[in-house]
């Protein structure tokens, strides 16, 4: 599975518990297919919606990426989520 497939997938099913207003922001992300940009939105925004588990392996996915600012940016936002989740 790539990291854009895996993406999606926990955005969809993470749907139900987005708040509108950080629905509303990642919408046209996830509209244009940036599953990935989305996930990574919503990780900032709304942390409380993604899970440990789903870290971890974002986690792995993202060291498959090659260096660049995807990688870079999910990297950070796993951080922050990381320390909010173990706080």
């Amino acid at each position: 599975m790539n990291i854009e497939d895996f993406a999606y997938g926990v955005l969809m099913e993470a749907l139900p518990s987005i708040p509108a207003d950080v629905l509303e922001v990642i919408a046209d992300d996830i509209d244009a297919g940036e599953y990935l940009t989305s996930l990574i939105e919503l990780i900032e925004r709304a942390p409380e919606t993604v899970s440990v588990a789903v870290v971890d392996a974002l986690e792995g996915h993202l060291e498959t990426l090659p260096e660049g600012p995807h990688r870079r940016v999910g990297a950070d936002a796993v951080a922050r989520l990381r320390h909010l989740k173990t706080a």
